[in-house]
């Protein structure tokens, strides 16, 4: 009987043990796993970094305006999760705004007269406070107001004709409201009836 319960208890001491053992491997992998996502995110946002320091050192950005561009990136995370997913969108925005960049400092120097007020707008359209950076400002916004700068860097060689205010009232980008009526929704409160007496 003693063999017996000594049995039993030498295989429940042993299924533990490999249970556990399963389990701290399984750890290792998701640390290792997270580990190699957060290494993939730093790596990026150091890219990003030095997609912008030639706008930097071209003059074309101050130290502010760097900050703005660059918080693109740094922010993506704010309201995200860090996953495999939203890491192929970052870098789908980085190499977005790569061409961007790049025609910034060519348009910077065919047209410098015209190309510091429409970079103003595609400025002033990033948001300051990393409360903005939302899900729907990197699915919506983003994508619209780089659509947007790129329509104005190519009219760009028409420009040199053209005021400020027929620029303005062909193609506006400020979109900052577009995020509005895009967050979760909030439940309404029922309004009062007022009371008959």
């Amino acid at each position: 009987m003693t063999f017996i319960v000594s049995f039993i208890v030498s295989i429940v001491f042993t299924l533990m043990i490999g249970l556990a053992l399963v389990r701290i491997q399984e750890a290792r992998k998701i640390e290792a796993k997270n580990k190699s996502m957060n290494k993939q995110v730093r790596d990026i946002q150091a890219d990003f970094r030095e997609l912008v320091a030639p706008l930097y050192t071209d003059n074309i950005v101050n130290v502010m305006s760097r900050q703005r561009l660059t918080s693109i990136v740094s922010n993506f995370f704010v309201f995200q999760p860090v996953s495999e997913q939203n890491i192929e969108r970052l870098l789908h925005i980085v190499e977005s705004c790569r061409g961007v960049f790049d025609k910034c400092r060519i348009d910077n120097s065919q047209y410098p007269e015209e190309f510091p007020d429409v970079f103003d707008k595609f400025i002033q359209s990033i948001p300051i406070s990393a409360r903005d950076f939302k899900v729907n400002f990197y699915n919506i916004a983003l994508p619209t107001i780089l659509e947007e700068f790129v329509y104005s860097l190519d009219t760009l060689s028409g420009v040199a004709e053209k005021s400020a205010e027929q620029i303005n009232d062909e193609k506006p980008f400020n979109i900052r409201g577009l995020n509005d009526g895009f967050d979760e929704p909030t439940q309404k409160t029922p309004q009062q009836q007022p009371s008959v007496h």
